[in-house]
């Protein structure tokens, strides 16, 4: 499952030599709400300004996104760890060979989505994409209430999310048994994040996406689903269909 895509060889990263930048010393970069690390990325962005120019800015915010991860690993305990992928930094509980070719497997995927949408680096932004692969349902749901609390109840039966707000990253409820094709779902997502697309675009693309995933075959609804279907869009409108007001990306 984990080999399919093509690997391509990265060029070596410019050094860090000079960096001297640590989120413990970011005066309110951590803090504490309820009972959880959370970073205040403003903070944080404000203190790395004095770095704009540096070679290896990507690197440093590279960096800083493993920090971060240090600082939610320390707090979640063992069996918790974070390994750095070409294009990902994945915390994860599970056993690292297992964490490993999760993690190849999502680094190929981003590559060939991003080969697909044609993004450019400028617009990928700064540092390696991070995904949290959290073992339990409360652990998943505490997480995510954080960024979507007023509408918590939208994520009942959520596999995974992707969070653009701060330091864009992925959240994945590893208690779905299908992470990979939620981690391509949610990658799609990050593919298309600043592009001015309506909501249910976004989200027929990211399932489109799953296909990518091997032995993976998109539901199919049937003939019973589709009368319902049909009945209730007759009866309510296309127009928050076509709005996206159905649709959370």
């Amino acid at each position: 499952m984990f080999g399919i895509f093509k690997k391509r060889k990265l060029p070596a990263e410019p050094s860090l030599e000079g960096v001297d930048l640590y989120l413990k010393d970011i005066p309110g970069a951590i803090e504490i709400i309820d009972n959880f690390p959370r970073v205040s990325w403003p903070k944080v962005l404000n203190a790395a300004e004095a770095y704009g120019n540096h070679p290896a800015l990507g690197r440093l915010w590279t960096e800083l996104a493993a920090q971060w991860l240090g600082v939610v690993r320390r707090h979640f305990g063992e069996p918790y760890q974070i390994y750095e992928g070409r294009y990902l930094l994945l915390l994860s509980a599970r056993d690292r060979k297992i964490a490993m070719e999760f993690l190849r497997f999502g680094d190929a995927a981003y590559e060939r989505l991003e080969r697909v949408v044609q993004r450019t680096e400028q617009v990928r932004g700064l540092g390696k994409h991070v995904v949290l692969e959290l073992d339990t349902q409360a652990r998943y749901y505490d997480y995510i209430s954080y960024f979507y609390a007023e509408r918590s109840e939208a994520y009942g039966l959520s596999g995974g999310v992707h969070i653009s707000k701060g330091y864009r990253h992925t959240v994945i409820n590893a208690q779905t048994g299908s992470v990979g094709r939620v981690l391509v779902h949610e990658l799609a997502h990050d593919m298309v994040y600043q592009r001015p697309i309506p909501a249910w675009l976004n989200e027929g693309l990211a399932q489109m996406a799953e296909d990518m995933v091997p032995g993976y075959r998109s539901p199919v609804i049937d003939a019973r689903q589709a009368r319902l279907h049909r009945r209730y869009w007759s009866g309510f409108g296309m127009e928050h269909f076509w709005r996206g007001k159905f649709f959370h990306s």
